[in-house]
């Protein structure tokens, strides 16, 4: 497991099982602080498909791992903070949001170069109620021919949109609304499968006051949710299907391909509210990937308690859903 720490390090941290029972170390340490400019922080890291690291800072800083050693760093230009997570493809490419526009930057040898950027529509200056920052809350998400053909972001429009382009060369694809009864933004990254993206709304959602540059505009807004699947064929994008307030969904929902479902933690249609926290129960929710139908919905906690706090999940091989929320791991069995 690689994890990042403030000070600039990053640990690859190993495990083992012993006679006495599973051991955890750090195996090796990677600073990264001379990359950074000062005050600065790593707050995402990924590997990509030749066995390197790429990571990116909070104040616009890329660079890439191989071994123990920071092999090519890049400044984006500055006031352009990434507040998100990248995507990598294979060749070199890795696709890196900021508040302001979507790059998609090229490693060869020791560089790092900007293949091409797209400015993106922002509200500008505000937070918006249910996101973390000033500009999209999504991470760029490859899906399409071959597998990353096309890439897909949701912009910070005052009517947020679903913007996608061709990852070769950024040409637009299709552009649309990316809500249409579901609340008007989003801090997850979209689900991507095949021609296909699905778009959790988190308008409204309620994150802790430490966790937020401050309070949003509006200060307060209903927590509205759904979800929606849009489709790019060749004559743009449509949208197949859209949960709306149905789908109250608090963490970053999950496909499983081998069922085509979507699983993720929600709320009820109709949750009390204490300042930063919601109150009242926490259901399972597993909804059909082609239709939008609901498959399963099941109460597993209750809420401040089990505030699953936007956090993103994983679906093991046998099926089984493992999420965390604020003071536990969940354990949810098909």
């Amino acid at each position: 497991m690689v994890v990042a720490a403030g000070e600039g390090k990053i640990y690859k941290v190993a495990h083992r099982k012993t006679s006495g029972g599973w051991r955890l170390w750090v195996d090796e340490t990677v600073d990264v602080s001379g990359s950074l400019r000062a005050g600065d922080s790593v707050n995402a890291i990924n590997p990509d498909f030749e066995g390197r690291l790429w990571f990116v800072s909070g104040a616009g800083t890329v660079g890439v791992i191989a071994g123990t050693k920071v092999v090519a760093t890049r400044n984006l230009p500055a006031g352009e903070l990434i507040k998100n997570s990248m995507s990598n493809r294979p060749g070199g490419r890795a696709s890196v949001l900021t508040d302001k526009a979507l790059y998609e930057m090229q490693l060869t040898g020791d560089r790092i170069t900007t293949v091409w950027r797209r400015g993106y529509e922002s509200v500008g200056g505000v937070r918006r109620a249910g996101q973390l920052s000033y500009g999209s809350g999504t991470t760029p998400t490859y899906f399409g021919p071959g597998g990353s053909s096309y890439v897909a972001i949701v912009d910070n429009a005052a009517k947020p949109n679903l913007k996608v382009y061709r990852s070769s060369d950024g040409a637009a694809v299709c552009s649309m609304p990316a809500f249409r009864t579901s609340g008007p933004g989003t801090e997850n990254s979209p689900i991507a499968w095949r021609n296909s993206v699905v778009i959790s709304s988190t308008y409204g959602f309620e994150y802790p006051s430490a966790t937020v540059p401050g309070p949003s505009t509006p200060r307060h807004a209903p927590f509205t949710g759904g979800l929606t699947r849009i489709d790019v064929t060749p004559t743009g994008c449509h949208r197949v299907w859209e949960s709306g307030s149905r789908d109250r969904v608090a963490t970053l929902p999950k496909l499983s391909t081998s069922n085509g479902e979507i699983h993720f933690l929600g709320y009820g249609s109709q949750p009390g509210d204490l300042g930063e926290l919601t109150t009242g129960p926490v259901y399972y929710s597993a909804v059909d990937f082609a239709t939008g139908r609901r498959n399963a919905f099941a109460r597993v906690g209750m809420s401040p308690l089990d505030d699953p706090l936007q956090f993103t999940g994983t679906i093991t091989a046998d099926g089984t859903l493992w999420q965390g929320n604020v003071t536990r791991m969940l354990k949810i069995t098909p």
